[in-house]
């Protein structure tokens, strides 16, 4: 499997770096790379609709860092303080939109800290976080059935519970609640195709279940996700999020992974309140080793308003 993995980043840096000498001469737009990695990540270096080949390479990234201090009271007089930082994520990618229909997308994880548990902190590659390649196969093949399905292969982030699928950068408290990371799978290789129409859109995956910091070749080992979401005339929202794990009970659940989880959630406004309802149901199932087995349930209400332009109260429950 390392031929593929490593085809696949050779292909990614040759398509960008071919449109980096565009942009050499044009001090004002690439030119000047510590512009380039502050003001000038995530936006396009280089755009162009009617190139043949590539029609928009953009870089981004992505750092996060928590502090956190204690103070306890223990008992018998035996007191506790301490004060501690964690790089949770340092992550630097590239997308490429090639040959009109396809776009190339790939970012990596560039530390592990262990160093709150007692462990070490290293930087450096650790291994990959998505990496993809998307199209819209409705406009490569004509329409038809096809029309409107976009094609996702490579390493996912697999959504399943509301609270996954708004991003880190946004979810409204510290951490994600003990459900949903129960149910958030470790990042999996496979295939996804999404389609939207009016108020509906939906995805329905298949992944390896095999363990691996890149890109899996493995298929003994299969979980099925599907995945719906609809925009209720009312302006509120409803999604539901499936997964079951064929590959449990068995040595290819190299994950992991339970059996099978749904999860449903809705959300609302009620008086300047935004409002989040989410229950959770899953199997741990029997793998037969004397683990945990069995069913899981889990809820979480969430409330959370705006008080001015730049502060949030946040409320929840789970």
């Amino acid at each position: 499997m390392k031929k593929p993995k490593q085809l696949t980043a050779s292909i990614i840096a040759a398509l960008t770096t071919s449109a980096l000498p565009a942009l050499a001469g044009d001090g004002s737009n690439g030119g000047d790379w510590c512009r380039l990695l502050t003001e000038d990540l995530g936006s396009p270096i280089y755009s162009n609709d009617d190139a043949m080949l590539i029609q928009a390479v953009k870089f981004f990234g992505r750092a996060q860092v928590q502090f956190a201090s204690t103070d306890i009271d223990g008992v018998n007089g035996v007191d506790d303080s301490e004060t501690f930082d964690e790089f949770r994520r340092f992550r630097l990618g590239t997308q490429v939109q090639i040959l009109k229909h396809f776009k190339l997308k790939a970012n990596a994880n560039f530390v592990s800290d262990g160093k709150p548990k007692g462990g070490s902190r290293d930087f450096g590659y650790q291994s990959l976080d998505v990496a993809l390649v998307s199209f819209d196969a409705g406009a490569l093949l004509g329409g038809g059935a096809l029309d409107g399905v976009n094609v996702s292969v490579g390493r996912h982030k697999v959504t399943m519970s509301n609270e996954v699928h708004t991003s880190s950068k946004k979810i409204k408290t510290v951490e994600r609640s003990a459900v949903a990371n129960k149910v958030y799978p470790a990042r999996l290789s496979g295939i996804t195709l999404e389609k939207s129409k009016d108020n509906f859109s939906g995805t329905l995956g298949v992944f390896s279940t095999e363990d691996t910091p890149e890109l899996s070749g493995e298929t003994d080992g299969l979980a099925l996700y599907a995945n719906g979401s609809w925009e209720l005339q009312s302006g509120d929202s409803l999604i539901a999020d499936f997964l079951y794990n064929d590959a449990h009970g068995t040595p290819d659940n190299e994950v992991g992974l339970y059996e099978w989880a749904v999860a449903l959630a809705y959300l609302t406004e009620k008086n300047g309140w935004d409002i989040l309802l989410q229950g959770t149901l899953g199997d741990n199932g029997d793998d037969g080793a004397g683990e945990r087995g069995g069913n899981f349930w889990g809820f979480v209400a969430m409330a959370s308003r705006d008080l001015t332009d730049k502060i949030e109260a946040v409320v929840r429950y789970s």
